[in-house]
């Protein structure tokens, strides 16, 4: 850039400060050195530029000459310059072409042209263009030169800090319209009516909310109108308020305002509301009154439930007597039996019992403890009206108490055919700090109560979390049935004491009419509330929330084996929806593939049509219809033996011995009874899958440098690009070893399936089932068999987070594309000794069979081999005569990707001379149809081919297309296409011309194949 010369004596006095940024100024004591870069490939004008510019007394001019386009960009990357100099006729481009290129290379930099042709409309369209200026090269002299470059520079000075400024004033006009946006929005947003006035009362903003309440906004706040057409009221809803106390007078008049409330009387609608009103000041930078802000809010609601309350309260008091005295004798008469029936059961529960009777036995003692806890808090009722029942507050296990409560209810439930079924949110923490009896007390009441009003269909209990700050959680407990619903004239008394919704209702379902009152208080004090939804007569939905602390869970030392089954498939046979999508849902929390059937034929048939990989457990309902349920099982176990690994019957409690019985007779794995929890199901898989915690056992760590290179095994290759396949192929053949290959994720498994391979090399983007999917469906397929294929990724996909997705899946390690022979060969040997010694230690610790499986274990932080450890073949490159253009291939890096064997990247450009035009094709037609996901595949599947063969602009311009279509947005698209079907021109002639004079390919001689080059 511009810099200070030499002290010089003989200036004129005036200075001029040459720059890119500061201009020109001149003084007698110095000079300044400005850099310029001339673009001319006439020596003899370059000659004479530089004796002008020498002759400059007001600036020592650094010339920079090039005679060529491609050398002034190179200059341009290495230093800046304060100006160029630039003449349009260059060897390797001509006319304003030439400026148009060098100014998208020199953006922000002077250009002055220089011509030989004195042509003032080429003169105009270069300035039109952005050209400083226009020089005709028999014109130019030293002034001529120094003025014209002075005022090019401080032309282009005085643009920029024109943008500059416009830009800022852009983003400040920006930044003031997203205030004003954010503002408004806030106003908008605030439930409260907000208006502004200026100090005659005119209105100046009003937010929804203000008009909403008001029934419209008058466009003049003016008191004394307001208060004449009796508007505003004081509390007695009669006397009109003082035209000074009103809030925003007084606020108008400078003073502060207190927050009132006062009656409204609406003139749009004449309908009356309460208001709670304040106002403030509204004063300029000076403290002058210029106005007022008055925000006031509707209360009608809030007063009319103070007159609810106020009613409610006498009406509570009136009845207390009566309550008291009610409870008194009914706990009574109800606590003298349960005490004799808890007390016989404990009994019998300390004498020899077989695990069924023990079962029932603890059910009768839970209901029975139930039933008492519940007396209790009937007892305790006139407590709860006087506010003097303490909650408890202690840990105990949510999950399990529910689990608990509902099957000491699935009796009843059963008794009338009824489905119970229990939907609890993988969100619900297993242990919390609360009152565990109150919780319990208003479940019960709640389910309990669903069943006795419900004579078919189901009772679903649904359990989630509303909201969760901290470790204080706000449960969500719903109660849903298919039982008579509750009318709409009757749902007002349906919480009050001593009442229920119809008085024949006692008659017929039988109770006292206190549960849903007690309910409804119980969770108040737990600081919820309850509610319910009802059609009658198409049943009811009885919600509640309850305020909860969650206990900070402990490692569940299962929590890794639970990841074993991940993959595993899981078939679920039950004529009950809701049934079935709990199930599912509970399998898919632990990543198992679940498939669905709502009667005996649905299985059979899905089981009939499926194809994949065994089913590790079968879930079948014992009460399908006509006992279909045990005939399932029956045919599970002796027809479909090959296709379900393990049975698991659920009955239902009422004639458990028989059906359990029954169940172990026909061959089912485990029986249990319904409603089904998710501990009972991990600790069925459990017992069936002996999943145990172990420590895992670390795999030695293996020096690469002591490996030996391991051939003629038998490898799989998954890959769907032709010249991809023939790559890998010929370099494993080389090194010894036996190659098969598909074309996607599905067809390798059913490869697998036919026949034992050593390993499997999987490329991870493919049509239909991918490397990911694939992977993970074999790793599921071994957690039933205990073996263990590597597998080794390679993928074109470079990015973080790659490699840790392809070893999550399942992959034992992960190569990049394009694959180096000998990185090949190393990976392949380190992965197999991996596993061996992972095999070894297995043998030795027949426990750690649980633990890590290889591809867990740690691998190479970065894939690749040392460099030191590289075999490079020597590089072959064409004759330079025989090419006239520069070549696009680069044919020596295209060779190192074959280990130097010309005749395989023959074969290899042969198959992708084949390829690609198809899926240029295809690039083109994906576009103008918009179609994402097509240009993504077609793109991903070409961009190797031009990474292979060092194609890098083309293999850029690919990856711009397959970043598109993975996004789906392909405006635009269509010019980079049309640039990358150009190049590829280019390429695929070179190729074709290698691949038809390329004879003796696979002789070792480099020089063959290459040949072909002489006629590109």
């Amino acid at each position: 850039m511009v810099s200070e010369g030499p002290q010089c004596d003989t200036c004129d006095g005036k200075r001029f400060l040459i720059g890119a940024t500061t201009g020109l100024v001149l003084n007698g004591m110095s000079r300044l050195r400005v850099e310029l870069l001339l673009v001319e490939d006439n020596a003899d004008d370059v000659l004479l530029i530089e004796e002008y510019l020498a002759d400059s007394r007001q600036a020592e001019f650094h010339l920079t000459p090039v005679d060529r386009l491609a050398t002034a960009q190179k200059q341009l990357g290495e230093r800046p310059f304060d100006a160029i100099l630039l003449d349009l006729q260059l060897p390797d481009v001509h006319g304003l072409a030439t400026f148009d290129r060098l100014s998208s290379l020199a953006r922000g930099t002077p250009i002055v042209i220089l011509s030989g042709n004195d042509d003032e409309a080429l003169a105009l369209q270069a300035v039109h263009a952005g050209a400083q200026d226009y020089l005709v090269k028999s014109q130019v002299s030293t002034a001529v030169l120094e003025r014209t470059i002075r005022y090019a520079m401080e032309r282009s000075r005085t643009r920029r800090a024109l943008e500059e400024r416009a830009e800022e004033l852009a983003r400040s006009e920006q930044r003031l319209r997203e205030q004003a946006g954010i503002l408004q929005s806030i106003l908008n947003s605030i439930a409260d009516g907000v208006v502004v006035t200026d100090d005659r009362g005119r209105l100046l903003i009003s937010n929804p909310a203000a008009r909403e309440i008001l029934g419209a906004v008058p466009r003049e706040f003016i008191p004394e109108e307001l208060t004449e057409q009796s508007l505003l009221f004081l509390p007695d809803m009669v006397t009109p308020y003082e035209v000074g106390e009103l809030p925003l007078a007084r606020a108008m008049r400078g003073l502060a305002s207190r927050e009132i409330e006062m009656y409204l009387r609406r003139p749009t609608d004449s309908l009356g509301i309460w208001v709670s009103a304040n106002a403030t000041p509204l004063r300029d930078s000076g403290g002058q009154v210029r106005g007022g802000v008055a925000v006031f809010r509707d209360i009608t609601e809030h007063k009319q439930a103070e007159a609810e309350l106020h009613q409610a309260k006498e009406a509570a008091e009136a009845a207390s007597q009566a309550k008291s005295a009610f409870l008194a004798s009914v706990s009574h008469e109800i606590r003298t039996p349960m005490n004799a029936i808890i007390g016989m059961t404990e009994f019998v529960l300390d004498t020899p019992l077989s695990p069924q009777q023990r079962e029932w036995l603890k059910i009768v003692q839970e209901s029975a403890e139930s039933l008492l806890g519940l007396i209790n808090e009937v007892l305790d009722f006139s407590k709860i009206e006087a506010d003097k029942l303490d909650l408890e507050e202690v840990e105990f296990p949510l999950r399990d108490s529910i689990g608990a409560t509902l099957k000491s209810l699935a009796m009843q439930a059963h008794r009338k055919r009824l489905e119970l079924v229990a939907e609890i949110d993988p969100g619900v923490p297993e242990r919390v700090l609360g009152d565990p009896t109150r919780f319990r007390q208003v479940l019960v009441n709640l389910v309990g109560n669903a069943i006795k009003f419900t004579s078919e269909g189901e009772v679903l209990v649904r359990v989630h979390p509303e909201s969760q700050l901290g470790d204080e959680m706000m449960l969500h407990v719903a109660v849903s049935d298919t039982g008579i619903g509750v009318a709409e004239e009757k749902r007002e008394r349906l919480f009050h004491a001593f009442e229920q919704a119809d008085s024949s209702m006692a008659r017929r379902y039988g109770g006292t009419g206190l549960g849903l009152a007690i309910s409804s208080r119980l969770v108040e004090l737990q600081g919820g509330r309850i509610w319910f939804e009802s059609r009658h007569p198409q049943g009811s939905t009885f919600h509640y929330t309850v305020r909860l602390r969650a206990v900070p869970e402990e490692t569940d030392e299962l929590a890794d084996q639970i990841d074993r089954l991940r993959g595993a498939r899981v078939l679920v046979v039950d004529d009950n929806a809701s049934v079935r999508d709990v199930l599912a849902e509970v399998f898919g929390q632990w990543a198992m593939q679940v498939s669905l059937a709502g009667t005996a034929d649905g299985a059979r048939s899905l089981l009939a049509d499926d194809r994949g990989e065994p089913f590790l457990l079968a879930v079948v309902d014992g009460s399908l219809p006509a006992e279909g349920g045990f005939r399932l099982v029956e045919e599970l176990r002796s027809q479909w033996a090959d296709q379900v690994r393990h049975v698991v019957l659920l009955i239902h409690s009422g004639d458990r011995s028989a059906d359990a019985s029954r169940a172990e007779r026909i061959g089912a794995d485990a029986c249990l009874t319904k409603p089904v929890s998710p501990s009972e199901l991990f600790d069925v898989l459990a017992g069936l899958l002996h999943l145990r915690p172990v420590v895992p056992i670390p795999p030695p760590e293996i020096p690469a440098g002591k490996l030996s290179p391991v051939k003629g095994l038998r490898i799989l290759l998954v890959e769907d690009s032709v010249y991809n396949q023939k790559l890998a192929v010929g370099l494993l053949e080389k090194q010894g070893h036996v190659v098969s290959v598909a074309g996607n994720g599905a067809e390798a498994i059913a490869r697998l399936q036919e026949g034992p391979h050593d390993l499997v090399l999987m490329d991870v983007q493919m049509p239909d089932v991918d490397g990911l999917e694939a992977t993970r469906r074999i790793r599921a397929g071994e957690r039933l068999t205990g073996e263990h294929i590597p597998i080794i990724a390679m993928t074109a996909q470079a990015l973080q987070g790659d490699r840790e997705k392809c070893l999550e899946s399942g992959m034992d390690d992960y190569l990049t594309k394009p694959v180096r022979a000998r990185e090949l060969q190393d990976r392949i040997t380190q992965v197999l000794a991996r596993l061996t010694a992972w095999k070894e230690q297995l043998a030795d610790q027949p426990d750690a069979r649980s633990g890590p499986t290889p591809s867990e274990t740690a691998v190479p932080k970065e894939p690749g081999v040392p460099a030191s450890r590289r075999t490079e073949p020597d590089p072959v490159a064409p004759s330079p005569e025989v090419v006239t253009g520069p070549p696009q291939v680069d044919w020596n890096g295209a060779l190192r990707q074959v280990d130097g064997d010309p005749g395989l990247l023959q074969t290899i450009a042969s198959a992708f001379l084949a390829e690609a035009p198809p899926y240029l094709d295809s690039i083109d037609g994906a576009i103008q149809g918009q179609e994402g996901r097509v240009l993504q595949r077609a793109a991903h599947t070409i961009k190797g081919g031009f990474r292979l063969f060092g194609a890098t602009e083309a293999y850029e311009l690919a990856m711009q297309l397959e970043e598109a279509g993975r996004r789906g947005r392909l405006d635009g698209m269509a010019e980079t296409a049309q640039r990358l079907r150009d190049l590829s021109r280019g390429i695929l002639r070179e190729l074709e011309v290698f691949a038809k004079r390329g004879s003796g390919s696979h002789n070792g001689d480099a020089a063959g194949p290459l040949a072909g080059l002489a006629e590109v």
